[in-house]
C-alpha cells in the first residue's frame, strides 16, 4: 500500500536511514525490493521520503535489513555500525565487499574469507602493486 502525503521531515529521516542500512547491507534497491516482495521504485520512493510507510511496511523493513525498528529513528546517536560504516574506506568500497562477499554461498568459505581479512588486518601487510579488478 502505498500511502503519499505531504513529505514531513521523519519520512526523510527515516528514508536516508532506509538506503544508509540497505547500502551498509550490500543490497541495491532491486535486492531489497524483491526481499520484501515489493519493486524497487517503492524503496526509491522510501529512501527518498516520497512515499510514506505504514507500520507494517516499516517492520518488514527492519526484520529484512536486520535492525531494530528504532533504528529508523534515531538521529542524533548512530549506532556503532553506521560509526564502523564511515571510515577511511570509501563506503562505496564497502558495499563493493558487501556485494561480494554475500554472494559466498557456503558457509565454510564465509568463515575462511572472514579469517583471511581478519589477518591480513592484523599483519599490517602492503601490496607494492595496485591491483583495481581481477580478469575472471
Amino acid at each position: 500500500m502505498i500511502v503519499q502525503a505531504e513529505q514531513h521531515p521523519i519520512d526523510k529521516q527515516i528514508g536516508e536511514r532506509i538506503r544508509k542500512r540497505r547500502l551498509m547491507c550490500g543490497f541495491s534497491q532491486r535486492d531489497l525490493g524483491k526481499k520484501l516482495g515489493i519493486s524497487f521504485q517503492h524503496i526509491q520512493g522510501y529512501e527518498t521520503g516520497e512515499v510514506r510507510l505504514v507500520v507494517d511496511r516499516l517492520y518488514n523493513l527492519a526484520e529484512a535489513l536486520s535492525v531494530d525498528m528504532s533504528y529508523f529513528f534515531t538521529k542524533a546517536s548512530e549506532d556503532l555500525h553506521d560509526k564502523a560504516f564511515r571510515s577511511d574506506v570509501g563506503s562505496e568500497e564497502i558495499s563493493r565487499l558487501v556485494r561480494e562477499y554475500r554472494k559466498i554461498k557456503d558457509e565454510a568459505l564465509r568463515d575462511i574469507v572472514h579469517l583471511v581479512i581478519k589477518a591480513l588486518a592484523n599483519t599490517g601487510f602492503k601490496w607494492d602493486v595496485k591491483c583495481t579488478s581481477i580478469s575472471e
